[in-house]
C-alpha cells in the first residue's frame, strides 16, 4: 500500500478554488459535508450553503471528515499537512451542525471573515454545532471569522464586510 506515513508525508501543491456555487440538499439525505477542502491552497468564496447538514448526518465513515457545510483539513491517522484556503463571503444557512468545521490537523489559521452565518449576530452554537456555527475541533486553529456579514453576502459582488 502507498499511504502517507510519518516517513512517508502527504506533499501537495497547487490551487483550488470553488466560487459561486449555490449548494442545497434539497431531499434531505443525511449527507456529512457540502465542500470537504482536505489539499491544497485556494479561496471557498461567494457560495451559498443552505440546509445541507440535516441532523442524522455523522462522521464520514472513512474518518475523513465531521458534518459541516464547509469542512477544513482531514480527520485521519495519516499525516496530511494544513490547508491555506481563504473562507470568505459564504452564505452559510440552516446547516443543523457546523457551518465552519476546523480539522485538527488545522494549525494553521485561516481567513474566514465576512461569511454570512443565517444571523446579523454571527455564528452560533458551541461543541458539536447548532445552526451555522463555527467548530473547531481540538488541535485546529481558530479562524479569524470576524468581521462576519450581517446579510446575506454570496450573492453580491463584495470584497469586504
Amino acid at each position: 500500500m502507498n499511504l502517507p506515513s510519518a516517513t512517508r508525508p502527504l506533499t501537495a501543491t497547487g490551487t483550488v478554488n470553488i466560487i459561486g456555487n449555490t449548494i442545497r440538499n434539497s431531499l434531505g439525505f443525511c449527507l456529512n459535508s457540502a465542500i470537504a477542502y482536505e489539499v491544497y491552497s485556494g479561496r471557498i468564496e461567494h457560495n451559498r450553503i443552505a440546509d445541507f447538514v440535516p441532523p442524522c448526518s455523522a462522521p464520514n465513515p472513512a474518518q475523513r471528515n465531521r458534518p459541516s457545510a464547509i469542512w477544513i483539513g482531514r480527520l485521519s491517522v495519516f499525516p496530511f499537512p494544513p490547508v491555506t484556503p481563504t473562507v470568505r463571503f459564504n452564505d452559510l444557512q440552516g446547516n443543523s451542525q457546523a457551518g465552519l468545521r476546523i480539522a485538527p490537523n488545522q494549525t494553521i489559521q485561516i481567513d474566514g471573515s465576512c461569511n454570512y452565518w443565517g444571523s446579523e449576530a454571527g455564528p452560533s452554537g458551541v461543541g458539536a454545532g447548532e445552526g451555522s456555527a463555527l467548530v473547531v475541533e481540538p488541535g485546529g486553529a481558530a479562524p479569524v471569522f470576524m468581521p462576519f456579514a450581517a446579510a446575506p453576502i454570496a450573492g453580491t459582488r463584495a470584497a469586504g464586510c
